[in-house]
């Protein structure tokens, strides 16, 4: 899409920034769920004294074997799993928030909407967007593709509500002193810890989707071009003959083609990718400034700066222009806007 839009040198662009995006979810994933599984072993005795990064060591075989599912259909039970568990969590959220609202007697009340946290939280929504990058996979997964736009107008639709109702029901119940990462306003009780382990569960579920589109990249860039490249060159000397040098050439090619095919390797790459995201949780332990990280330069871009600049670029081709005039400079103010807020917030 971004090659026949943008040409091949902004394509690169974009699909680095999707990499990054992808592989920056992937982390966020990790460093929450360490975060919480740490929190939770401090409240014990037996495992007070351990530190953060054997929680990520000790997850890390679970999102290794998750990373392995080849397809997105086998993933499909997991997403249901995964989305019950979140449910579960938010309804466990909302019932703590309700009780110590209770508990405080103070009316509730919203509190206010500006302030020092405003770069936090921009960064926060824009990261919300981070499944953009998953649609045409998952269109080209589908039965019927040709549904698809019905599917994804109600689903953002759904999902728009859903995070309207929790992020204002969420300021109303827990005031001012709100955390940017909601279960450090559950304390630590039993029903807090409950809570920890259902979203820990959720985004363990979820890691797969986020991991498939970053493995799909450098599949085909280290598989596309290189191998077939180098299957080429192998078939034509065989073509010419087995002779001293040709034997020689065979053994030369045969190396540059197992080389590659180690580096596209399926479950050599994802552990890689894996190892990767590994090393940026353990070096990263602020969840809430890591998402703004992320969401200002890799998503924010990808949501707010390249679509707008996609349209008009085919726009611009087509020999009638598709775009209204309206459309048009909403194009441009969007494209705009986003571009200083991603840079301003990054």
């Amino acid at each position: 899409m971004g090659e026949l839009s943008v040409g091949k040198k902004c394509s690169t662009l974009i699909t680095s920034l999707v990499l990054m995006g992808q592989i920056g979810c992937c982390a966020a994933y990790v460093i929450y769920i360490a975060n919480n599984l740490h929190t939770i072993g401090a409240s014990f005795v037996a495992t007070s004294f351990l530190p953060r990064v054997v929680y990520i060591g000790a997850i890390f075989p679970l999102v290794l074997s998750l990373s392995f599912v080849k397809t997105l259909r086998g993933l499909m039970p997991i997403a249901v799993l995964g989305t019950l568990l979140l449910i579960g969590g938010l309804a466990l959220v909302g019932t703590h928030g309700v009780q110590v609202a209770q508990a405080s007697g103070k009316p509730l009340s919203m509190p206010p909407m500006f302030g020092e946290n405003m770069v936090l939280f921009t960064g926060m929504a824009l990261f919300s967007m981070e499944s953009v990058t998953a649609m045409p996979v998952l269109q080209a997964s589908m039965t019927q593709p040709s549904k698809f736009p019905k599917v994804l107008n109600w689903s953002v639709g759904c999902l728009f509500i859903t995070y309207v109702v929790v992020g204002l029901g969420g300021a109303v119940l827990y005031g001012s002193t709100v955390d940017s990462v909601i279960t450090r306003n559950m304390g630590m009780a039993v029903m807090g810890h409950v809570t920890r382990a259902l979203f820990c569960a959720t985004l363990l579920a979820t890691f797969p989707f986020q991991m498939f589109p970053a493995a799909t990249i450098l599949e085909r860039y280290f598989g596309s071009s290189n191998v077939d490249e180098a299957a080429r060159q192998e078939e034509e000397e065989r073509q010419r003959g087995g002779g001293g040098e040709g034997g020689e050439g065979d053994r030369r090619n045969g190396g540059r083609s197992a080389c590659h095919s180690l580096m596209t390797n399926y479950f050599v790459l994802r552990t890689m990718l894996c190892l990767v995201v590994v090393a940026i949780a353990i070096s990263f332990d602020d969840f809430g400034q890591f998402l703004s990280l992320i969401g200002y330069p890799c998503m924010g871009t990808l949501g707010l700066v390249i679509p707008p600049f996609m349209c008009l670029s085919l726009d611009m081709r087509s020999k009638e222009g598709r775009l209204t005039t309206f459309d048009r400079t909403l194009c441009w103010i969007v494209m705009c806007v986003g571009a200083v807020v991603c840079l301003c917030g990054t």
